[in-house]
């Protein structure tokens, strides 16, 4: 009987001493294990050259192809199918300051400029 108990009991001791949490896990890598850094984005004129047929300073969701509007209408701010040089900055932004831990402030939509408060004395 005590031989149980006390198996009982290293058994509990065992469970318990497991349950705590395990070590934090290391943070991968920024950088893919070649040590080389990815390729930048294209930048906004670069992708105007490539892909604004009609040369109206915009890229249209009939302009490209639909892997590509896929990525690039995420920047569609207003939603017309058209991603301006304007959208295309605000949502970069956003993409960067979110990489850095910024978030919006309430209120505030992807791509606009923070709300001022209006007891505040203008600048």
């Amino acid at each position: 009987m005590r031989f149980l108990s006390a198996l009982a009991i290293a058994f509990c001791l065992a469970s318990a001493s497991s349950a705590q949490d395990p070590a934090p896990k290391e943070r991968r890598p920024l950088l893919p294990r070649d040590g080389k850094a990815p390729p930048a984005p294209p930048s906004f004129k670069e992708m105007l050259e490539k892909s604004d047929k009609d040369k109206d300073g915009a890229i249209s969701k009939s302009e490209v192809d639909e892997k590509a509007w896929a990525r690039i209408g995420r920047a569609d701010a207003d939603k017309n199918g058209k991603v301006t040089e304007k959208e295309y900055a605000a949502h970069r932004k956003s993409i960067l300051d979110r990489a850095a831990g910024k978030r919006p402030s309430r209120g505030e939509k992807k791509g606009e400029e923070p709300a001022k408060d209006p007891k505040s004395p203008p600048a």
